[in-house]
């Protein structure tokens, strides 16, 4: 039941529904594109609102525009391509099985690590590409963080969940991450 506002330089975006949006402005700030994928939004100006509907781009030109220019159709760039790659490689991600998406740095899992299923604990996710004597909280330093306290900051791309969520444990002979029982 709940809207987003996207101000713009030129008209105000509303979009109505859950769905998948791209929003371009151009570098002389005097262009707005939204394109509505799946969902609905709405393209307010000063003389009234357009409604653009799921295949659909719609563009509002001027400092103050007076209409939105809409047509059926979105067109596909680099971007959209990389896009649609990185949504696809978070559908098939190994990792939602085992953490939250809501879980900041659950993404870096799957490229940097395997998951295991240990019985007394659990799933384990193991750091690939780590020396064999490698250890948590030794490649990385420990910053102050307001409202946090310290707050390690590990030097690995996939650093941030495993040292802000669940614990470490030595398991097997080397060092693996439990994330703790996910709950969807």
């Amino acid at each position: 039941g709940e809207i987003a506002r996207v101000d713009t330089p030129n008209v105000q975006i509303v979009l109505t529904r859950p769905g998948l949006y791209r929003i371009d402005v151009s570098d002389d700030r005097l262009r707005t594109m939204l394109a509505v994928r799946e969902g609905e939004g709405n393209v307010l100006m000063t003389t009234g609102i357009q409604q653009v509907l799921p295949g659909q781009t719609a563009e509002a030109e001027g400092a103050d525009p007076r209409y939105v220019a809409v047509r059926n159709g979105i067109s596909i760039d680099g971007f959209d391509a990389w896009v649609g790659t990185r949504d696809r490689r978070y559908e098939r991600s190994r990792s939602n099985n085992y953490v939250s998406r809501e879980m900041v740095g659950w993404a870096d899992l799957d490229d940097h690590g395997t998951w295991s299923q240990v019985p007394e604990m659990g799933a384990v996710w193991y750091p690939n590409d780590v020396a064999p004597d490698w250890a948590p909280y030794r490649n990385g330093y420990w910053a102050q963080v307001g409202g946090w306290g310290p707050t390690w900051v590990d030097y690995a791309p996939w650093g941030y969940a495993p040292f802000h969520y669940g614990r470490w444990a030595f398991v097997g002979g080397r060092w693996g991450w439990a994330p703790g029982t996910y709950v969807a």
